[in-house]
Formats: C-alpha cells, sequence, structure tokens
C-alpha cells in the first residue's frame, strides 16, 4: 500500500511567508577599485587637480505601488537606497579623466544606517557617478539623511590630489521616519507564522474529537 503525505494549506502559507524574504534578491554591481599601475608609480609624480562641481542624487527604497488593476507593483531592488555623487573629473598629466579614481571622505554628519564609505579609491561608474548603497526599506517611512562628504582624484600612479569643496547630502525622508532597524518585520512574520501552526494545532484536535 502506498501512504501519501498530505500537506497543511497553512504548512504552505507558513513556508511562502518565512520564503517571502529571500526570494527575488536585487542584484547591484560592486564598486570598480582603482587598480595602481607600478610602471606609472615609477614614472609620475604628479598629482590631479581638485574636481570642480560636483552633483548628487537621492533615491530612497520604496513601498509597492498600485498597479491600477487592484494589484500591488514592486521589484526586488525596491527596500534599496541611492546615493549618487558625480563629480566634475579633473585633468592628469598622464592618467585619463575617465580613468581616475575618487577617495571619499566623510566629512560632517552620518551615513545611513548600516552603509559605509569605499576603503580604497574607485572608479566612476556609469555616466560618471559614485553610487552608495544602502537598505532602506520598502516602506513610505523614511528617516532623513544629511551628511558631507569630500572627493579627491587619484591617478594610476597612485598620487592623491587636493580635495573637493564639501558636498553635503541632504534628504528630508518622511514625516514620522525614525526607523533604525528592520526586526520588527522579522518579528511581524514570525507572530504570523506562530499564528498560523496554533490555528493547525487547533483544528487537528478540533478533528480529533
Amino acid at each position: 500500500m502506498r501512504f501519501v503525505r498530505r500537506v497543511s494549506p497553512l504548512a504552505i502559507a507558513a513556508a511562502a511567508i518565512l520564503g517571502a524574504s529571500d526570494a527575488a534578491a536585487c542584484s547591484i554591481a560592486a564598486p570598480t577599485e582603482l587598480v595602481i599601475d607600478a610602471a606609472e608609480q615609477a614614472a609620475d609624480h604628479t598629482a590631479p587637480g581638485q574636481p570642480a562641481a560636483v552633483t548628487t542624487s537621492v533615491q530612497r527604497g520604496k513601498a509597492p505601488r498600485s498597479s491600477g488593476c487592484g494589484e500591488q507593483m514592486a521589484t526586488s531592488c525596491d527596500d534599496l537606497g541611492f546615493v549618487t555623487i558625480v563629480p566634475t573629473a579633473p585633468t592628469d598629466d598622464r592618467t585619463a579623466s575617465a580613468d581616475l579614481g575618487y577617495r571619499v571622505r566623510l566629512v560632517a554628519g552620518a551615513l545611513p544606517a548600516d552603509s559605509t564609505l569605499w576603503p580604497k579609491p574607485i572608479v566612476a561608474g556609469f555616466g560618471g557617478g559614485l553610487t552608495l548603497t544602502w537598505v532602506d526599506g520598502a516602506d513610505a517611512d523614511q528617516e532623513a539623511l544629511d551628511f558631507t562628504v569630500t572627493l579627491a582624484a587619484v591617478d594610476r600612479a597612485g598620487n592623491e590630489g587636493p580635495p573637493s569643496a564639501p558636498v553635503r547630502v541632504v534628504d528630508a525622508g518622511t514625516s514620522g521616519g525614525c526607523r533604525t532597524s528592520r526586526s520588527g518585520d522579522a518579528l511581524s512574520a514570525a507572530g504570523l507564522l506562530a499564528a498560523l501552526l496554533w490555528m493547525g494545532a487547533w483544528r487537528r484536535r478540533g478533528g480529533d474529537r
């Protein structure tokens, strides 16, 4: 006789809740570190110039949006925040402007929670920007941002030029945005899972009567 194991719909729902946070992870390319050329180190002893105008843009995490058909629309990157810093590249006597790296230093304020600046000079990416990424939350409750950095260009020989003028990054966030951790989401999922399991046990007890 073949036995068929029946899976409770409650167990399926519980598994879906636990697996939701791991589904469709967002993939973001890592920044490219500047590679120092030993031959250039021997030949080049002149630092690049100072970065001139620097522009910034901020994109915050966002909550699921309505598709207009009674459904919610979301992507796996919706919980990420982005700060993009675009310098006007200075000139160097031997390294092309597009090949320069930038050392970014925090000089005032605080970075977004759980984010850090790059420890080594990085090369600007698509559009000439340096993009800082962090987990900001896929909701409309965002804390304010206010910090200041400087950028210094670094050539392929490792020569570092003068820092830019301070660049302030500001975002007002949303009213009431004071979140410092994501533990509440995990607790909510755990509580719902416990309720589902309790309901399953209660139904089994009722069926045995």
